[in-house]
């Protein structure tokens, strides 16, 4: 258990793990502790002390396994010692021997008879199950439903394999590097990168392999979640009635074709519903709750342009950020006073992006300086219809190719 703890908490790979001790963990010179061990792959064979990010729980998990087996392991230096002295094994055999006792992770058995015990290629812990899988009989894990479909999510390939109220076909040591990148990625406590680092891969294709399904397992979970997804709905029905809001009873200029049809229409509705809105004491053309119905029954949708504005379309195919520069200006756009002021700082920002790059004096910028000076004077005759004041921009590109 012990075992698979570590495995579980590190990814580390099985010859990593029985490498470790219990003054492998150390959480001294970083918030999150660390275990350390040799790695034990690539670097043509050579043995490399290296590092893993783990958790609290490791430290007691190495302590008790190294504690666990001091009999098995003081029992096996004495007959070592008593080996070497008496010749039965040599220098370096004696030495590989004393190293896997320094292991957490040794073999609990005491022979009776020291030439067993001398004549064993390892004194490491063994993995005893079928086909180097651990032993899953010991622990008694039954699966449930959600297990199942879980399981079935993650492992395309296996699915049907595990049944209800079974267990695992197999766990291997090689499992619990998955479930540990599994874990990670579903609960977005890594990406790609983070996998790369925590199980030592050169090449982070093979770490996106290993969270292969795990976004799909971690959407799956959000959408199963019905109270998350009835307060996304909510965040989402609310924010497009403060847009709406915005448009109907704030802004006291509205452009974009949309926004000059709207505006057209304001004093038509304030006009209908101003007897009942001034015995109500309001002053508004459409209130939140009616907003919030339009909403709901599908007869009001709108999207925040990354542009500036709104955009009314609900099957909008268009890609807005090439600006009305590009294509011609879309039917749907409302840009309200706030929007307006948004544009004016975001021209503020490009005329200052263009005279930094135009100082460079290099010819290899001219087309997007002239792109920039197109977005630049496309703003302007919004800032105009919303009576924002501005410097009319005419600076000229330095460096043009003739």
């Amino acid at each position: 258990m012990c075992f698979i703890c570590v495995g579980l908490f590190s990814a580390a790979r099985k010859e990593e793990l029985l490498s470790m001790n219990k003054e492998s963990y150390d959480d001294t010179l970083a918030a999150v502790p660390k275990v350390s061990a040799f790695l034990t792959k690539g670097n043509k064979g050579e043995k490399i002390y290296t590092t893993w990010n783990t958790a609290p729980v490791a430290k007691l998990a190495l302590e008790l396994a190294f504690d666990a087996t001091q009999a098995a392991r003081k029992y096996s230096l004495e007959r070592l010692d008593d080996g070497y002295q008496n010749g039965q094994l040599t220098l370096d055999q004696y030495n590989a021997k004393k190293q896997d006792l320094e292991s957490a992770f040794i073999s609990p058995d005491i022979p009776y008879d020291s030439d067993v015990l001398i004549n064993k290629t390892s004194l490491k812990y063994k993995v005893d199950g079928a086909d180097d899988a651990l032993n899953m009989k010991e622990f008694n894990i039954t699966a449930t439903a959600e297990d199942v479909d879980e399981f079935d999510l993650l492992n395309p390939e296996r699915a049907g394999s595990l049944k209800v109220g079974g267990g695992l076909p197999r766990l291997s040591p090689h499992d619990l590097r998955r479930s540990f990148v599994v874990f990670m990625v579903k609960n977005r406590l890594g990406n790609a990168l983070t996998v790369k680092y925590q199980l030592k891969h050169r090449n982070i294709n093979m770490s996106n392999w290993y969270a292969n399904y795990s976004e799909l397992a971690r959407t799956n979970q959000l959408l199963m979640d019905t109270k998350l997804m009835s307060e996304f709905d909510e965040a989402i029905e609310s924010s497009a009635v403060d847009a709406w809001d915005d448009i109907y009873n704030v802004s006291d200029t509205l452009s974009g074709a949309e926004g000059e049809r709207i505006a057209k229409e304001r004093p038509e509705l304030l006009a209908k519903n101003r007897a009942e809105r001034l015995a109500q004491g309001e002053e508004i053309v459409m209130s939140r709750s009616e907003l919030l119905a339009l909403v709901r029954s599908g007869d009001k949708s709108i999207v925040l342009l990354p542009t500036g504005g709104y955009c009314t379309n609900r099957n909008c195919e268009r890609l807005c950020s090439l600006m009305d520069i590009v294509e011609a200006p879309c039917e749907h756009k409302v840009v309200t006073d706030r929007a307006a002021k948004r544009l004016s700082r975001e021209r503020d920002n490009l005329i200052a992006s263009f005279r930094a790059i135009n100082d460079m004096g290099d010819y290899a910028n001219e087309l997007i300086l002239d792109a920039r000076k197109k977005k630049i004077k496309s703003i302007e005759p919004t800032l105009v219809k919303h009576s924002i004041r501005f410097d009319s921009f005419n600076d000229d590109i330095k460096a043009v190719w003739s």
